[in-house]
């Protein structure tokens, strides 16, 4: 993978996982990462987002587990979160009984 597809993609990942919220982004800084993986660390290893689908599509839904909880809980998620919808976190804490 040439370095320019490597920050892109890199580039691509570091923005959904800091969502949608207002940041600055120093791309020298992000440049310098990417340009150290690449030296260091032999780049991005894209055999690791196999591995988390298949984790993913191999586990099961855990809901039912969560009204067995019975110490106190808090859930914290944001209403911008790119990866899991908002309405997951309600369902959470009506199954949630503290």
């Amino acid at each position: 993978m040439t370095l320019e597809k490597l920050i892109k993609l890199r580039g691509t990942i570091d923005h959904l996982w800091l969502g949608n919220g207002n940041y600055d982004l120093d791309i020298n800084r992000q440049i310098s990462l990417y340009q150290y993986e690449c030296k260091y660390k032999g780049g991005l290893n894209l055999k690791v987002f196999r591995y988390y689908n298949k984790a993913i599509r191999l586990s099961s839904s855990r809901l039912a587990e969560l009204v067995k909880v019975t110490v106190p809980s808090l859930i914290i998620h944001g209403t911008n979160d790119p990866l899991i919808n908002y309405e997951h976190a309600k369902k959470y804490a009506i199954l949630l009984r503290n």
